[in-house]
């Protein structure tokens, strides 16, 4: 095409004018304002710094993601198990001990090998979309189709392959018999 030739041509002037947008656009608004903090705080940031205050923003964003994960994961079976055995939702005070598979479930999220691996040791943007992804499931589990589907697609913001979920969704809801939120959603 004439693009691809004028590029070869002169890519000089390719470099200066090539804004394709490659990653989502809430990853991006992230790393922007991390950028903005680093000049702020830790100038210049052209040049490799190895300290750990430089990513400690990025590192406390995702441990923020992990726990609204655990969190989500723990209201999620509490729902569910108080749905399967016909309790109320929100009961007169029950010790903790009696959540025991909620707790559980909590623990499982934060001490997931893969979650700590891709937050903390080689820290990436991956946590970010699991929290939104949870929550959504929880709004699904109390019929609020909107909410969820806000959700997932505030986390597709981060990272689009989350949109690969939706399709698993619907099917969910159709096997359950609930057919009006799949053909809404």
């Amino acid at each position: 095409s004439d693009v691809v030739a004028e590029a070869r041509r002169n890519p000089d002037q390719r470099q200066r004018d090539d804004y394709d947008l490659d990653y989502a656009p809430g990853r991006l608004l992230v790393m922007s304002a991390w950028v903005k903090w680093l000049g702020d705080h830790h100038p210049p940031i052209d040049q490799w710094q190895p300290d750990y205050a430089v990513t400690a923003p990025l590192l406390a964003f995702n441990t923020f993601c992990e726990a609204a994960s655990a969190l989500a994961m723990m209201v999620l079976v509490r729902h569910w198990r108080r749905a399967y055995f016909r309790r109320k939702l929100l009961p007169d005070y029950r010790y903790p001990w009696f959540e025991w598979p909620a707790l559980l479930a909590g623990l499982a999220v934060w001490f997931n090998p893969a979650l700590i691996w891709n937050a903390h040791v080689w820290p990436q943007w991956d946590v970010w979309l699991v929290p939104f992804l949870l929550w959504g499931l929880v709004a699904a589990s109390k019929d609020w189709w909107v909410t969820a589907g806000f959700l997932v697609m505030a986390g597709a913001t981060f990272k689009g392959q989350v949109l690969m979920v939706s399709p698993v969704a619907n099917c969910g809801t159709s096997a359950i018999g609930k057919v009006t939120p799949s053909i809404s959603s």
